[in-house]
């Protein structure tokens, strides 16, 4: 159900939205993650010791 209703909001807000909105909302999306990435990987490295990483670089407080 939540499955069908996720795919009637999508048919709906695309209808809705013009398509250079649409693609904003993606490129803002794939963005996110690239940021999520970026302060995700240092401490990924450290746990992993591929890198040395001093101080509080890399803790996930």
């Amino acid at each position: 159900m939540r499955i069908l209703l996720g795919i009637q909001t999508g048919a709906l807000t695309t209808k809705a939205i013009n398509r250079t909105d649409t693609r904003s909302f993606y490129e803002i999306t794939i963005l996110a993650g690239f940021i999520n990435l970026f302060f995700i990987i240092p401490e990924t490295f450290k746990q992993n010791r591929i890198i040395n990483i001093s101080g509080h670089l890399g803790q996930n407080d």
